[in-house]
């Protein structure tokens, strides 16, 4: 129905169902009732069904009798479809995952061996019904690895309704908990003993908790230091980017300390040195290069104002204006001499010959002249808009003026990036180099944006 009568129309497509004997270019068929009522009970008996076919199969389960689907990774489906069967290629490694990682093993080392033993993953399997793939094309992952682990099918029982979904109500496929779960016992060759499986499933457990404490601490590390240079300290050496590491001094409670930026690109490269900062001291040198600029903008503020009042001699403003006046005058007075070229020809003082010249080359220059003024004005407006905006970034970071605590707004304003060096110079790059120039230029003093 939502297609029908809004996502069809919008797109310009046209509908038609022959056996209902609808097309939606007839108007008589898009305005009937019957389509809306026909869409709703459609609906009800889809919905209908989806509960009937959910409880069907959760009867089936409960009696046993619902075919398999799909087998676990070390199994393949009878024949029947009512049961699970050891495939003989692949149980010794589902076996030989547990047995590694009830030895200590991890999940990532114990990807990477079976990866370099050119195993087939779980999907590979499945697809191309192969034992081993080239080197080059194993994807075992430590995710596939947990995956098997956790599977409790592999104790010999068969487990149905790990997940669940229902349409009708609206549900998407989801986790459900043991207690949800159907199962049967003893229905076919264990890989793992229950006590060892028992075992992982406790080790599990805590691995998830320490994980979730790591993680909490981690947040809570992550929310006391932030990069306040996020994006903006880069190596003067090599260019590259300044990783942002939090350490620690405490490691009874592991709580962090502090920060700094380093190079990383020594590990790759040999262009530089695995060299650090201290994001304090960084924080330091940038508010004091900060404060440098501030005051240049605050005194520089001053002399604009001075030249937009027409004070303090000739300057560019000045000239603008001057030159603009020059302009107009010069216009007007062209314009008047044409006007008294008729009176002249009237007169008998000019000749139609020499009145048409004299016309037409008064004309010219007028028309010179109002095009050099049109690009003298927009050159006025061009400067006052310069100094606008510059006199409004001065009077909005003013408030700073003598203020050396860190700012990270101010810094994130003004601020284009930072260079590290392993010398240990630090380079503070601002941003709007161009009106720090060009205003320079106005003033006479000397900033190039950078310090």
């Amino acid at each position: 129905g939502y297609y029908l009568e809004t996502i069809f129309p919008k797109l310009n497509v046209r509908f038609i169902a022959i056996t209902d004997d609808f097309d939606s270019t007839r108007k008589e068929d898009v305005e009937s009732l019957a389509v809306p009522i026909k869409n709703m009970v459609n609906a009800l008996y889809a919905k209908d069904m989806s509960k009937k076919i959910l409880a069907a199969k959760e009867a089936q389960r409960k009696r046993g009798t619902v075919k398999i689907a799909r087998a676990p990774y070390g199994y393949h489906v009878s024949e029947d479809g009512m049961s699970l069967e050891t495939d003989l290629e692949t149980a010794p490694y589902v076996r030989m995952i547990f047995q590694w990682y009830l030895l200590g093993v991890g999940l990532y080392e114990i990807a990477r061996r079976l990866n370099l033993l050119g195993i087939a993953t779980p999907g590979q399997r499945a697809e191309l019904d192969v034992l081993t793939v080239p080197l080059e094309e194993t994807k075992w992952a430590p995710s596939a690895v947990q995956k098997i682990l956790n599977n409790p099918s592999y104790t010999g029982d068969l487990v149905m309704g790990r997940y669940k979904q229902s349409l009708y109500k609206g549900e998407k496929r989801r986790y459900t908990e043991p207690e949800e779960w159907f199962v049967q016992k003893d229905t076919h060759e264990a890989m793992v003993a229950r006590d060892d499986y028992a075992e992982l499933e406790k080790r599990g457990k805590e691995v998830s908790r320490e994980w979730k404490e790591q993680r909490e601490r981690y947040d809570a590390d992550r929310e006391k230091y932030q990069d306040s240079f996020a994006g903006m300290v880069r190596c003067a050496d090599c260019g590259g980017s300044m990783h942002y590491v939090r350490y620690t001094h405490d490691y009874t409670d592991n709580e962090k300390m502090g920060a700094y930026y380093v190079c990383r690109s020594s590990k790759r490269t040999a262009l530089c040195s695995d060299h650090k900062i201290e994001e304090n001291l960084l924080k330091i040198v940038v508010m004091d290069q900060i404060q440098v600029l501030i005051q240049a903008m605050c005194s520089q503020k001053q002399l604009l104002r001075r030249i937009q009042d027409g004070a303090g001699g000739s300057n560019p403003m000045q000239d603008a204006v001057m030159k603009i006046r020059i302009l107009e005058r010069n216009i007007a007075q062209t314009e008047e001499r044409s006007a008294k070229l008729y009176e002249h020809y009237a007169e008998g003082i000019l000749d139609a010959e020499d009145f048409q010249t004299m016309k037409e080359r008064y004309a010219q220059e007028v028309q010179t002249m109002k095009g050099e003024l049109q690009e003298a004005q927009e050159s006025k407006r061009r400067l006052d808009r310069k100094i606008q905006r510059y006199t409004d970034m001065a009077s909005r970071v003013e408030i700073y003026l003598g203020d050396r605590s860190f700012h990270e707004e101010l810094v994130k304003e003004l601020v284009d990036y930072v260079e590290v060096s392993a010398s240990g110079a630090i380079h503070v790059c601002f941003r709007y180099a161009d009106e720090f120039q060009a205003v320079a230029a106005l003033t006479g003093s000397v900033a190039d944006g950078k310090g």
